[in-house]
């Protein structure tokens, strides 16, 4: 408020001398007018002195074209202060204060609401790592599952090849001692045949049925003790 008052009272008393000097060349200007003809119309250049001031001349009744007094000038300019330190004073003070309480305010709140920011980011930026980290074990666990269920599925299917491979042995072993019983049931039966027919042939020949029966009787003997042995 002080500073607002100074800076009133410093922009009066500089504007008083300005007016003053302002209006002096004015009072003079038949003066001003023939010296700036003896000078080479000069007169536009002209910079008024202290002596032409009008300080107290005319200050309660002036004649027309007589300058301003400058002791009126500050007084007006010192009633102007005086006003509006009086009565505008209080409240550009209170606006002053009103305006510095709002701009405290501001902050504070701009301040609270950095705070709450970071403490939000903070807060995502743990639930982001929390989350990162959820993620890389899910996948490691799905890894490691998936690798231990493609061991099982290998161990398993490795399980069923090998049991099938047994099986198709343990049934080509069965079949092959099938037919090698069977191939060998038909040699010797094949052969039973062949020595019936080579009997029957030679007891013709000897005309002696009962030599053939002996002999027949005998050989089928003889394979039977073979097939109870095979």
């Amino acid at each position: 408020m002080k500073k607002f008052i100074r800076s009133v009272l410093v922009l009066g008393a500089l504007s008083v001398p300005l007016s003053a000097f302002a209006s002096a060349p004015h009072a003079e200007h038949g003066e001003g007018e023939h010296a700036a003809s003896e000078h080479g119309g000069h007169g536009h250049d002209h910079v008024p002195h202290i002596s032409e001031v009008n300080w107290i001349d005319g200050i309660f009744s002036r004649e027309e074209g007589t300058p301003i007094p400058l002791a009126a000038l500050l007084l007006n300019t010192a009633v102007l202060a005086y006003l509006i330190v009086r009565f505008g004073g209080p409240a550009v003070k209170n606006g002053l204060v009103a305006r510095q309480r709002q701009i405290l305010s501001d902050v504070d709140a701009a301040a609270a609401m950095k705070r709450e920011a970071e403490a939000q980011l903070e807060e995502y930026e743990t639930r982001l790592a929390r989350l990162t980290a959820e993620t890389q074990e899910i996948q490691r666990s799905m890894a490691e599952q998936a690798a231990l269920e493609r061991k099982q599925l290998l161990a398993e299917a490795e399980a069923q090849r090998d049991a099938m491979v047994r099986d198709a042995e343990e049934r080509l072993g069965h079949e092959l001692r099938a037919h090698r019983e069977q191939m060998i049931r038909d040699a010797i039966s094949d052969a039973v045949r062949l020595a019936e027919e080579a009997l029957a042939r030679d007891a013709r020949v000897l005309g002696s049925d009962a030599l053939a029966r002996q002999l027949l009787a005998s050989f089928e003997g003889s394979n039977t003790q073979k097939e109870a042995r095979s």
